[in-house]
């Protein structure tokens, strides 16, 4: 190379002039190329293949006006009708016959492979059938019989409810009770448990716990339970000393008798 201010030859690698001191820039290279070291995949692109229809001419004639269209067309260009290619296309019905049969072949009514269906068994009687007899004719009944049977029926239902008491609270509040119930502030059942009852005491105290106690009958007899009350229950019989009632356990209260409960009462007649 040589040097720009006083054309002196200088070496390659020089960086000033020897004879001038000019500076003298390296030559510019071009920067060299990079190759990948793995070439990139090569992208494959799906030829596309356009159908042409089979046994159809480029140019065909309207069905209705007999004007030249092209095969393409789905409308004539001069009467609109549809094209004969388009209405042959669509106008092939389906064969449902075949659906069906492929339906009921996989279906359980239908196994593959000629498999048998499973059946269904019910319960099998025990009984021979020899054993079993008609039942005989009942006899009619009579009148005299019919107003037997009712008056023996409402008899039935009358016991059935128990004994009748009148449970009269210090509060002023008095009830009447033939089955089984629970006295409190605001009684309420366990889940499982039914009453008949359900004796709401108005106490402002609230000496009377909320489910106090649980009473019944048996027999014609009445008894009361304490429900593990706060303040528990007490039963008063006549000229008799006061009975602590056990939690859970029955006892026996009679006519007359008084069951205590915190501050309130009621007694059993």
């Amino acid at each position: 190379m040589k040097c720009p201010n006083c054309s002196q030859s200088l070496p390659a690698q020089a960086l000033f002039c020897g004879a001038c001191g000019q500076a003298v820039a390296p030559p510019v290279l071009a920067p060299a190329q990079l190759r990948p070291l793995v070439d990139p995949p090569e992208v494959v692109r799906p030829e596309t293949v356009t159908a042409e229809p089979v046994g159809v001419t480029e140019h065909i004639a309207c069905d209705e006006c007999g004007a030249v269209m092209s095969v393409s067309d789905i409308f004539c260009g001069d009467c609109g009708r549809v094209s004969s290619t388009v209405s042959a296309a669509f106008s092939s019905a389906r064969d449902t016959d075949s659906v069906t049969e492929s339906i009921l072949s996989t279906s359980p009514e239908h196994p593959v492979d000629g498999a048998a269906a499973p059946r269904l068994r019910g319960p099998e009687s025990t009984i021979d059938s020899r054993t079993v007899r008609a039942p005989a004719p009942a006899p009619a009944p009579s009148a005299a019989g019919d107003a037997h049977d009712a008056q023996s029926t409402g008899i039935a239902s009358a016991g059935a409810q128990g004994e009748r008491f009148v449970l009269q609270f210090s509060t002023g509040e008095s009830v009447t009770v033939s089955g089984t119930g629970l006295v409190g502030r605001n009684p309420v059942s366990e889940p499982g448990e039914y009453f008949d009852d359900l004796v709401r005491v108005l106490d402002s105290t609230r000496s009377v716990s909320k489910t106090h106690l649980e009473f019944g009958q048996q027999a014609g007899v009445f008894w009361v339970a304490d429900r593990y009350s706060g303040n528990g229950t007490i039963v008063r019989e006549p000229d008799r000393p006061g009975i602590r009632c056990e939690p859970g356990k029955r006892q026996i209260v009679s006519r007359g008798g008084r069951v205590v409960i915190g501050e309130q009462f009621f007694v059993v007649s």
